[in-house]
C-alpha cells in the first residue's frame, strides 16, 4: 500500500472505507447493524459501492481453520428458474483466502482481531478472526 488510510474519517456511523488496487475493503461497527445478518451486510455493500457476485461469512470458533475458495461451488451459480444465491457459509472457519474477483469475505469481531490479507501482485485476498489461542498456535 502505498498510503495509510486516514484513520479519522471512522466514525461510529461512517464505514471506513479504502480501495488499494481493485481491493475494496471496510471496518465497521455495531451501530451499522449486526454483522451476523443479511440486511446489514447489504447495506454495507451499497455504503462500500460493490455488488459482488458472493458473499463469504464465516462460521468463526476460535480455532486455526482457514479455507482457501478457488471457485464458487456450483450450488451457487445462477440457476434459471431459480434465485441467486450469493451467500456462502463456511463451517468451523476463521479465516478464508480467495484470487477469485467480485468476492465479498466478512469476518465478525468483538474482543478478537481482525486481519485483512492483500497481495496486489498476486491479486490474493483474505480476512482472518484471530482470537488470542489461535494467535499463540
Amino acid at each position: 500500500m502505498n498510503d495509510i488510510p486516514d484513520f479519522s474519517q471512522f466514525t461510529k456511523e461512517k464505514v471506513l472505507q479504502y480501495n488499494e488496487n481493485g481491493f475494496v475493503f471496510g471496518f465497521t461497527t455495531k451501530k451499522h447493524g449486526d454483522g451476523r445478518k443479511d440486511e446489514t451486510l447489504e447495506n454495507l455493500q451499497k455504503e462500500l459501492k460493490v455488488n459482488p457476485t458472493s458473499t463469504i461469512r464465516l462460521e468463526q470458533i476460535h480455532g486455526t481453520n482457514i479455507h482457501i475458495i478457488e471457485k464458487i461451488p456450483e450450488f451457487l451459480a445462477p440457476q434459471k428458474g431459480k434465485k441467486e444465491e450469493k451467500q456462502i457459509k463456511l463451517p468451523d472457519t476463521d479465516g478464508v483466502i480467495t484470487k477469485l474477483p467480485g468476492i465479498f469475505l466478512t469476518v465478525l469481531t468483538g474482543d478478537c482481531v481482525p486481519i485483512i490479507f492483500i497481495d496486489p501482485k498476486n491479486k490474493v485476498a483474505g480476512v482472518s478472526h484471530q482470537g488470542w489461542k489461535a494467535s499463540l498456535e
